[in-house]
C-alpha cells in the first residue's frame, strides 16, 4: 500500500499517529481539537482547566 497526499488533517483524533505516517505528508500535518492545551497532558485537558 503506497500513500501519497499533500496534507494530513485530523479533527479530535484521540490516537497517536505514527511518525512514518506524519512524514508522508508532502507539505504539513495539522490537528484540530476543541480542548485547551495544558502543561498537564491527559485525555481530557478541557476538564482540567475548569
Amino acid at each position: 500500500l503506497k500513500l501519497e497526499f499533500d496534507f494530513l488533517i485530523t479533527c479530535a483524533f484521540g490516537q497517536f499517529i505514527p511518525t512514518k505516517i506524519l512524514k508522508l505528508a508532502k507539505t504539513d500535518s495539522i490537528n484540530f481539537h476543541g480542548s485547551v492545551i495544558t502543561k498537564i497532558k491527559r485525555g481530557s485537558s478541557y476538564s482540567i482547566c475548569y
